[in-house]
């Protein structure tokens, strides 16, 4: 089994947000069918119905402060281009460098089960944060700016 399908992937979305407020051309419809489209409230849709309203880049759907907890206020009838944009993926990376944010590397081997007990733990937000951090391999962005690379690991 893959391990990454075994982490709840919205955990580190939650404490981040920052593809939510990269820009206003990301929360665009695409493949949204006419019923899926008519469940966003039209007060969060922009003038040309084109995608999201968003006030300056930030998508009017996001509650919060980005790089510490936040909620997509439509998340069950998010538009697609925010359903595939994903932990760790090179959108994810950009948008996060844009807020000083580190990116996120993949997450070592066996860790899913580690992860999943410490968010449904009571032991407190900053146990859990330095158990993310520590398991997922957080890392500030390069200084070139080219930290979409994750380095190479020997799996022997």
């Amino acid at each position: 089994m893959d391990e990454m399908s075994a982490i709840d992937l919205s955990i580190f979305c939650q404490s981040c947000g920052a593809c939510c407020g990269y820009s206003q051309n990301w929360p665009r419809f695409s493949i949204e069918s006419d019923e899926e489209l008519a469940s966003i409230p039209e007060t969060l849709v922009n003038a040309r119905q084109s995608g999201m309203r968003c006030e300056g880049d930030r998508c009017s759907a996001l509650q919060g402060e980005i790089g510490k907890a936040t909620a997509c206020g439509i998340y069950a009838v998010r538009p697609e281009v925010c359903r595939t944009c994903m932990p760790g993926d090179a959108e994810c990376a950009m948008a996060r460098r844009k807020f000083g944010l580190p990116a996120i590397e993949a997450a070592q081997a066996g860790t899913a089960s580690l992860i999943s007990s410490s968010i449904s733990s009571s032991s407190g937000a900053s146990t859990e944060s330095g158990l993310v951090d520590n398991v997922i391999g957080l890392r500030p962005p390069d200084s070139d700016g080219d930290d979409l690379a994750a380095p190479s690991r020997d799996s022997a």
